[in-house]
């Protein structure tokens, strides 16, 4: 349970991150710089949305077929390379106000590292409704889409936090086993697609190429634990009517 008064210091940082942005907007500098990035924004989602109101239904299902087909194995590809590199740590570094903040009062490691994940879903909550608009066309909804970008990008932060949380409690054999496990996994996924692109005398294509990837048992084993992820990503959710 995270302690109120770490609460208070995430509401401060964050009033204070508005003001300083605010005071770089008001210059000019920052102010021709701001309406640049609104402009490549925009120019971003005004395609994703003029292919989902344009595109026809099949050219839309076949993309949206790969991408939530590859979904699983890129989120595996994800957490192994959060524990590869060990993504943990950084995650778990804190400011140097919010470090001075922590010393300075009676708290617990349960409530440090609830006040972490904390901010870090916060931040992460606007990302994921960016990268959901932008997916717009290839969500089977918006909210499922939404759901499982959020819930995706949390447990890959979750298992990076995991991995940091236990190296101290494993030997350098297991870290060494770990890793390495990770990147073997990897690079019999991308031996498998080549070697099926490889064999293959046909064509190029959005289902030749989601079969190379996700075709092979190791990609299919990979993946399957973030399957539900790539489900609710297509899945289309849409309100039932009751019939009398």
């Amino acid at each position: 349970m995270i302690d109120p008064a770490l609460v208070i210091l995430m509401g401060l940082l964050m009033r204070s991150g508005v003001r300083q942005a605010w005071q770089v907007v008001k210059r000019p500098s920052g102010a021709i710089v701001t309406l640049l990035m609104l402009a490549l924004i925009s120019f971003s989602f005004i395609p994703a949305m003029a292919m989902m109101i344009t595109s026809d239904e099949a050219q839309r299902s076949e993309f949206s077929v790969l991408l939530c087909d590859s979904i699983p194995i890129l989120l595996f590809a994800m957490s192994a390379a959060v524990i590869t590199i060990n993504a943990g740590e950084a995650l778990l570094e804190l400011k140097p106000a919010e470090l001075q903040f922590v010393l300075a009062g009676p708290f617990t490691n349960s409530h440090i590292l609830s006040y972490r994940l904390l901010t870090l879903l916060v931040g992460w909550i606007p990302v994921s409704l960016f990268f959901t608009v932008f997916m717009l066309p290839y969500c089977g909804s918006f909210v499922g889409g939404f759901l499982a970008i959020l819930l995706g990008g949390s447990v890959i932060t979750l298992i990076a936090f995991q991995y940091t949380l236990l190296k101290p409690s494993l030997s350098p054999l297991s870290l060494r086993a770990i890793r390495l496990v990770s990147l073997v996994s990897l690079a019999v996924v991308c031996l498998e697609s080549a070697a099926y692109l490889i064999r293959s005398e046909s064509a190029y294509s959005f289902s030749q190429l989601s079969h190379a990837i996700n075709g092979g048992w190791a990609a299919r084993a990979m993946g399957w634990p973030f399957q539900s992820f790539a489900n609710l990503f297509n899945e289309p959710m849409r309100p039932r009517l009751k019939h009398c």
